[in-house]
């Protein structure tokens, strides 16, 4: 059984007897092949970008040992070597200097490699010239490979003064590479953001972006048939520690970390994610503990946002083209906290369907944003009480169910507690309901309005209405009058129709109404 490489990004190391590698290079082989030469590809951290630009690099230097075994090593007529410039913007240091004089430092140490001086201390200057210098000293095209091209400008989101810098740094700096097109074989960019044209790729304006091409939707990340291919033995070994088969396990794995797509029809599960499963023999959140995304939910808290399923957007809405006015929707999906779950082509337009990819992710940032609105960052006691929501319904206990509620409102220091927003007291209870697993729809369209929350068990539909500082007997007559029961009526299930009311001077909900239909 071959050992799992966590968190290596060499493709050499990969290559390693002892090392589990699934072979992508059918599309390495693709892009190096193609008329195109000038990529940029968006996937979420920890995705095996990388890892990717790795193996390219291994191409374009010749290195044909690397490749036996693995499908593109017989499709190559001939191997060539070529000099690659790769640069990594994670490791470039913008918190002690600023960017401009890491990218001096950067560009002077790449010159120092290769055996050349560099005349100029303008980073834009230093590249240009960097680039005609090694193609005169080799006598080949160079190829340039840039990783998280965008990581200078992520790393500071929430200082938009200093992003807004480095953005313009990095895009005087990527549009060498337009000028320089005689001197390129290759360029390929790959980064988090999707960031347009208009704001950092303003002159490099003929990349090719395959973010989101079907023929290069798995080239990140394990689809079933490559999982089932390469890590069997080590699911065998999962499913025999957690004393179960390898039958039953698999659908919870599914479940648990696969459902990524860029295309809505290939998905993929999180590299990263079942590598460290495999490892450990548990279920966790493993990709989401690489990094707490702290500006992200503090952007959703804001806006107070927190249903991220059946999402619509159009493509355009995919793209980040400000940095001082990131949609909320944009950054989600860049950043892997929702994906593509249907495309939909009307005429010449693409309507994408958003949602969760799968149970880690929509368990760790539910936990993440319910810790944001409560402004509690040990919600441990908070998470106990509300397991027992879906208790409470169950049986029927509707005085519980709201006992529940008031304990976590209770959380809630004072001093900060939006008490005059009913949006507010809406998060908090739609998230505390999802955190749980139960299915539960927010502001759910009717043809005379939108009920609050729609909960869906097994043998009973819940419809909850909020008021706040009214009655409750107002929020049960509402959800009578606008007919929110009606579309629910044919499914065979118990109905229940539940009005609160939530006061705003004592934080709390202080009274129910109920009805059966």
């Amino acid at each position: 059984m071959k050992g799992l490489p966590i968190g290596v990004q060499s493709f050499a190391f990969m290559r390693e007897p002892n090392a589990l590698y699934v072979d992508k290079t059918q599309y390495v082989y693709q892009l190096v092949t193609n008329q195109s030469k000038y990529y940029f590809l968006s996937r979420p951290r920890r995705f095996g970008k990388s890892l990717l630009l790795s193996t390219l690099k291994a191409f374009f230097l010749g290195r044909q040992d690397l490749f036996e075994g693995l499908w593109i090593a017989d499709k190559v007529e001939k191997w060539e070597k070529y000099p690659v410039l790769h640069f990594d913007m994670s490791n470039l240091d913008t918190y002690d200097q600023t960017l401009y004089k890491s990218l001096v430092e950067e560009l002077t140490y790449k010159a120092k490699d290769f055996g050349l001086t560099l005349q100029s201390d303008v980073p834009k200057t230093m590249f240009k010239e960097l680039i005609q210098k090694l193609h005169e000293k080799t006598g080949k095209p160079i190829v340039i490979l840039v990783d998280e091209y965008d990581k200078p400008i992520h790393d500071f989101l929430d200082n938009i003064e200093q992003a807004e810098k480095n953005r313009q740094t990095l895009r005087n700096f990527y549009g060498v590479i337009k000028s320089m097109g005689e001197y390129i074989r290759f360029c390929f960019l790959t980064g988090v953001s999707r960031f347009s044209k208009m704001s950092v790729f303003s002159e490099l304006n003929h990349l090719r972006d395959i973010t989101l091409e079907e023929d290069f939707a798995g080239m990140l990340g394990y689809t079933q048939e490559e999982l089932e291919a390469n890590f069997t033995e080590h699911l065998e070994a999962v499913a025999k520690r957690r004393d179960t088969t390898l039958e039953e396990l698999m659908p919870i794995v599914k479940q648990w970390y696969n459902g990524y797509s860029w295309d809505g029809q290939t998905f993929v599960y999180n590299p990263f994610s079942i590598m460290n499963f495999c490892v450990a023999k548990s279920f966790y959140n493993y990709w989401f503990d690489t990094g707490t995304p702290t500006f992200l939910t503090k952007l959703l808290h804001k806006n107070f946002e927190y249903d991220f399923d059946e999402l619509k957007v159009e493509q355009f809405g995919l793209s980040s083209n400000s940095i001082e006015q990131i949609d909320w929707k944009s950054l989600l999906f860049q950043t892997g906290y929702i994906t593509i779950k249907k495309k939909t082509s009307f005429n010449v337009e693409d309507e994408y369907t958003l949602a969760y990819p799968n149970v880690e992710v929509r368990h760790a940032l539910l936990q993440y944003l319910l810790m944001e609105y409560n402004y509690n960052y040990q919600l441990s006691d908070v998470m106990q009480r509300a397991k027992g929501l879906i208790r409470t319904l169950k049986e029927y206990d509707f005085e519980a169910f709201i006992a529940i509620f008031n304990v976590i409102f209770a959380s809630i220091p004072y001093e900060i507690f939006i008490a005059d927003k009913e949006a507010y007291y809406h998060a908090i209870v739609f998230i505390s309901l999802q955190i749980v697993g139960l299915n539960v729809q927010a502001e759910v369209s009717q043809a005379k309005g939108r009920a609050d929350a729609v909960i869906h068990l097994d043998n009973d539909i819940y419809i909850l209405e909020f008021k706040l500082d009214e009655s409750a007997e107002i929020a049960l007559q509402q959800i009578k009058d606008k007919g929110y029961a009606t579309p629910y009526l044919q499914a065979g299930k118990n109905i229940y129709l539940l009005g609160l009311n939530m006061t705003s001077k004592d934080k709390k909900i202080t009274s129910f109404a109920q009805e059966k239909m």
